[in-house]
């Protein structure tokens, strides 16, 4: 019974979706409330649907992905991710990504890394510096990733990396 209602809610939900902004006021606010559903599948397809409705930046939905970004399922998490940063502004994925880097969840930290590193492939200082500042992470993966990425977005002689790489390197604890 309880699959039979998820079906049910998800189509309900696709059907907003397709109505778009038509569904008014009242469409949009079901929307965002079904990122908080107890139901995975329906997480999931709010999170999908988030960027089909809302604006760039638009902080209802904003705050809806952000929401997600820390959810128990994987799957539920990528989905977040990827409604986020079609809805954030850069600044503001890239303070969230910095953000959840710091999460107890290694789930959490590894979707996170995830997107700093698809983020890398666009480039710029804010990506550099949270690199660098992975160097010095806790959690082993994250600082490998982080030593692999650095020399593909960072401009040759950069003397901010040259230095966090140095001293990553002669670090004296091992585990670093």
């Amino acid at each position: 019974q309880l699959g039979a209602s998820c079906d049910r809610r998800r189509r309900a939900l696709a059907a907003l979706v397709t109505l778009g902004r038509r569904g008014g006021e009242s469409g949009l606010a079901a929307v965002l409330a079904c990122a908080t559903d107890a139901e995975v599948p329906i997480r999931h397809a709010a999170a999908a649907a988030l960027p089909r409705l809302f604006e760039r930046g638009e902080p209802r939905a904003v705050g809806a992905a952000t929401s997600l970004l820390t959810d128990t399922e994987e799957s539920v998490r990528r989905a977040g991710w990827e409604a986020f940063i079609e809805l954030a502004q850069r600044p503001q994925v890239l303070a969230s990504v910095c953000g959840l880097l710091a999460d107890g969840d290694p789930g959490v930290r590894r979707s996170a890394m995830e997107v700093l590193v698809r983020e890398s492939h666009s480039g710029g200082e804010a990506v550099v510096m949270a690199l660098v500042a992975c160097l010095e992470h806790p959690d082993t993966e994250i600082r490998s990733t982080a030593t692999q990425i650095l020399p593909d977005v960072t401009q040759r002689g950069d003397r901010k990396v040259i230095v966090a790489l140095l001293a990553f390197l002669e670090h004296k604890d091992p585990g670093v």
